[in-house]
């Protein structure tokens, strides 16, 4: 960025603004006493995490279902998939038999595909959900194949496991954010209340070395703030990227967080603490 630049003054202005603003904001429990302090943005970020948890679980489970449903199936024949470079080619040793793959479709429709957000997350056709999810050879067979042999069976309950695995993994991800957001607002929330503490001083300190000390614990607590951005920053960065059937690789924050306003809402948060931290150490200067 260009610090002499219009464009830079005026985003300066606005986080001071925004520090006065969120200054005046903080309030007393008159029961209690003591400050009561949000993080607005964190907030927002657990919302989209929760609703997150609660789709990967409600998956999770349909593939289980699904599973239980490919067992009661009678298996009959036997019928090997071949390839032909990327695409299945459908043989069968009875080419005219009628199809006994319809109740592994019907009930993969009343499972995976019947999860109460599917349409709206996703929307597609079933050949489209087999090909994303247990690939294309399976998803071929499937939708075109007329025989359920064992094998075949057995392909659909490994790759359908594969899908079971992946949610497993991704709710342990899911649910390791949702806890750093939590001790994160935790401890900003301890730290802002001590901020308002000492800045509550301000105007009823009368001499310039009283204001000195009041600067120096704002500046400790900033340095405190400081801290824990940076080891938020470390965790961003140390963590593994998504690996999930239909999902490009990607980070956990740029997949939850792509519809918020910021993709690192913790150092958000953490960012205007410190704006405002720096608002009344200026005001202890004057």
């Amino acid at each position: 960025y260009n610090p002499h630049s219009n464009r830079f003054n005026t985003g300066i202005r606005s986080l001071q603004t925004i520090a006065r603003f969120r200054w005046r904001s903080y309030k007393t429990n008159p029961l209690t006493m003591t400050v009561e302090t949000r993080q607005p943005t964190i907030e927002c970020a657990l919302a989209h995490v929760d609703d997150e948890i609660d789709h990967v679980r409600a998956e999770r489970d349909s593939f289980e279902d699904f599973l239980d449903r490919l067992d009661t199936i009678q298996t009959n024949g036997r019928v090997t998939p071949r390839t032909d470079g990327n695409h299945a080619v459908v043989t069968s040793l009875e080419a005219s038999a009628p199809t006994e793959l319809q109740p592994i479709r019907r009930a993969y429709r009343e499972t995976v595909m019947g999860v109460s957000h599917y349409e709206q997350e996703y929307g597609d056709t079933l050949r489209e959900s087999l090909t994303v999810e247990l690939g294309e050879t399976v998803a071929t067979y499937v939708m075109d194949g007329q025989i359920l042999s064992p094998m075949v069976r057995d392909t659909l309950r490994k790759a359908t496991n594969q899908c079971l695995a992946e949610r497993e993994d991704f709710l342990r991800l899911l649910r390791q954010e949702s806890g750093s957001l939590d001790a994160i607002a935790n401890e900003l929330n301890e730290l802002e209340a001590r901020v308002v503490e000492i800045g509550n001083r301000i105007d009823a300190t009368e001499t310039s070395a009283q204001l000195a000390r009041i600067g120096e614990k704002l500046q400790r607590t900033e340095q405190r703030c400081t801290a824990l951005a940076n080891r938020r920053q470390k965790r961003i960065h140390s963590r593994e990227n998504i690996s999930l059937s239909g999902v490009d690789s990607a980070s956990l924050s740029q997949y939850l967080y792509t519809d918020m306003e910021t993709v690192t809402p913790a150092l958000a948060d953490i960012a205007s603490c410190i704006e405002t931290i720096r608002y009344l150490r200026i005001r202890c200067l004057h």
